[in-house]
């Protein structure tokens, strides 16, 4: 057999790796690829179609726990479009304005129910601050705005409102609203009452302060009288009556003059005075009016100014008539040892100073069970102190009053060795 170069029957071929050349063309021969399968459609079709189903009953599910919530609550609850029209309610937005939804549902939300003002002066929605903030994707809140029901009634209620967003785009707001007419009821009602009581307080304290002045006036004239009859009194007998209507009358005057204070207190009646003072001076004042009855006790009056460095500016006269009565209560209380008067620098800046003052005795101390009864007026700590030491228990409750009057806080401590009062004031 003769072999012929371009017979294509004739070619020799010799095999390589994974390839093979021709003779002729040296051309390089690929295996074609594997076929891939192609995929099921129905079968995925019918998966996607299951996912849908199941995300549509759960929004489903959503949907009627929604309704049940906004079904179910007392407070009004609306929402509205990016046009400031109605797209839902619920039924107790409709039972408390008295539309029912087809009446609401597409109409503007500020001309419906928020057209007019308390007065019923008409509100234009240009000025109205729940329109525009939620407008501005603000939210809102309002403790008394006033919608108007469909009977032209007002409807006084609370409000929070809270604007929708869509795709990042404002679409609109969700408003829910509660009934506050039970709430004004009440404050007023209360206002009220306190009005009243306030009125009360103040017919008391004029007819105390009234009384205490008609009943003041003869009985300084009944001292002094009893005074001039002493001064011709021969008879020692005669003499000791006119001491014990002294002592008797002077008592009672302390208790008219108690009483009267915390009348003009309470009534208002008095006035502050602005003045510059020494803290020194006051606590001599206080000293020289207790000095006599606490020598007859046996007992010693000490002042301890502490250095306080400059003058004061308040009300000299009201700040000794509360320490006069602390120190009363000392002298009356302590059957021995000393009663001291003391002022301490606690605090001071270039523009006021904070000084404490004290009023310290060596009495029979107080008890921690009568504190919460401690300030009240007519009050005694233990009714036993009372009976022993008299007094109409108004002291401490014009030492509480006065502290109010200026800006003081009062307070004390106590054991069986005695008790200190503190009085602190805040002064320029």
């Amino acid at each position: 057999m003769t072999w012929n170069p371009g017979s294509p029957s004739k070619r020799l071929t010799r095999p390589l790796r994974k390839s093979a050349w021709s003779s002729t063309s040296r051309t390089r021969i690929t295996p074609a690829p594997a076929r891939r399968t192609a995929p099921n459609s129905a079968a995925t079709r019918r998966h996607l179609e299951k996912a849908v189903a199941a995300r549509t009953a759960e929004l489903k599910v959503a949907e009627h726990h929604t309704r049940l919530i906004l079904d179910s609550t007392a407070d009004g609850i609306y929402g509205y479009d990016r046009n400031g029209f109605f797209d839902f309610v619920n039924p107790a937005a409709c039972r408390l304005l008295g539309y029912t939804p087809a009446e609401l549902i597409g109409r503007p939300v500020h001309d419906t129910i928020h057209h007019s003002l308390p007065d019923g002066s008409p509100y234009p929605v240009r000025g109205c601050s729940l329109h525009s903030e939620l407008a501005g994707g603000t939210p809102f809140r309002s403790e008394h705005e006033v919608f108007w029901r469909a009977n032209g009634q007002p409807l006084h209620v609370a409000i929070a409102g809270q604007p929708r967003h869509h795709e990042g785009g404002l679409s609109g707001a969700v408003v829910s609203f509660t009934d506050i007419r039970e709430r004004l009821e009440t404050e007023a009602a209360l206002e009220r009452a306190l009005a009243a009581a306030d009125a009360a307080n103040q017919a008391k304290s004029m007819f105390l302060a009234n009384m205490s002045h008609e009943i003041r006036t003869p009985m300084s004239a009944i001292l002094g009288f009893a005074n001039l009859l002493r001064e011709q009194a021969t008879d020692p007998g005669q003499t000791d009556l006119l001491d014990k209507i002294d002592m008797a009358g002077e008592h009672l005057l302390a208790i008219i003059n108690d009483i009267l204070d915390l009348s003009k207190i309470e009534s208002g009646s008095f006035e502050l005075e602005e003045t510059d003072f020494q803290p020194a001076t006051v606590l001599d004042q206080v000293r020289s009016l207790i000095a006599d009855t606490a020598a007859a006790k046996g007992l010693a009056v000490e002042l301890d100014p502490g250095g306080v460095p400059r003058p004061l500016r308040g009300d000299p006269t009201r700040l000794r008539q509360a320490l006069l009565n602390l120190a009363i209560n000392a002298v009356k209380f302590s059957h021995h040892g000393r009663v001291v008067l003391r002022s301490r620098l606690i605090a001071s800046s270039p523009h006021d100073v904070v000084v404490r003052f004290e009023v310290q005795d060596t009495g029979v101390g107080i008890s921690p069970q009568v504190l919460d009864r401690l300030f009240k007026p007519f009050e005694q700590g233990d009714p036993s102190i009372a009976r022993k030491y008299g007094g109409p228990g108004l002291g401490l409750a014009i030492v509480k009053t006065l502290a109010i009057e200026l800006y003081m806080t009062v307070a004390y401590r106590s054991d069986e060795h005695g008790t200190i009062f503190q009085i602190a004031s805040q002064a320029a």
